[in-house]
């Protein structure tokens, strides 16, 4: 067993995550707060 913050994990289970490559996420409003201000040219821009 390999130990986390939260929970136990399955040593084989621990293997199988050590095998990811690549990990996409879509972060759209996650490491934001979702607002909009307008730029002094008119263009959106995100916080």
């Amino acid at each position: 067993m390999v130990k986390t913050l939260y929970t136990e994990l399955p040593h084989a289970f621990y293997q199988q995550l050590q095998q990811i490559k690549l990990l996409v996420c879509d972060v759209d409003g996650v490491f934001s707060d979702g607002r909009i201000y307008l730029g002094n040219q008119g263009e959106e821009l995100k916080a």
